[in-house]
């Protein structure tokens, strides 16, 4: 029995070191919260225009878009009217990052037609009509981050997707 229980204590002992000099040989990876941060700790960078970094976790950060003009991207029709469910997923973009409109590109905004009223993106307890729902899902790129919102035709309904 004695013999059993000094066992018991090494293997116990061995295990407890063993995980201590693993958890102190890890490194804390910093939170990467910029393209230049993901660009800087060494990540893939996709030869794309505009260029995107990825990092390990699944998160994407697109890079700077350049231009003779420095305003927009080469062949950019993006100061062009736009539907106003696209309109008013832009206005809420630049109203939750307290910027203005302008300050967003538009990257695609293809037609989609939603399940419900609350255009698939339904909360928990949350009544939705039941109705198939004509609208958008709009991808915007703003302060360096990619943004996706869907919309109804006229924006009256607007969703972040998270």
């Amino acid at each position: 029995m004695r013999k059993t229980y000094i066992i018991v204590l090494l293997i116990f002992g061995l295990l407890l070191t063993a995980s201590i000099v693993y958890g102190f040989s890890q490194k804390a990876t910093p939170a990467i919260t910029s393209y230049e941060e993901c660009v800087a700790a060494g990540y893939p960078i996709q030869e794309s225009y505009p260029t995107r970094c990825a990092t390990p976790d699944g998160q994407t950060f697109t890079g700077p878009i350049t231009s003779a003009d420095g305003d927009n991207p080469p062949g950019s029709i993006h100061n062009l009217p736009v539907p106003p469910g696209v309109a008013a997923a832009r206005r809420a973009l630049a109203d939750k990052l307290n910027i203005t409109e302008k300050d967003i590109l538009i990257l695609e905004a293809p037609e989609k037609e939603w399940p419900n009223s609350c255009l698939g993106l339904e909360k928990a307890d949350e009544l939705c009509a039941q109705v198939i729902t004509p609208g958008f899902e709009v991808t915007m790129r703003a302060k360096g981050r990619e943004y996706t919102y869907r919309t109804n035709e006229n924006g009256t309904a607007v969703r972040e997707v998270k």
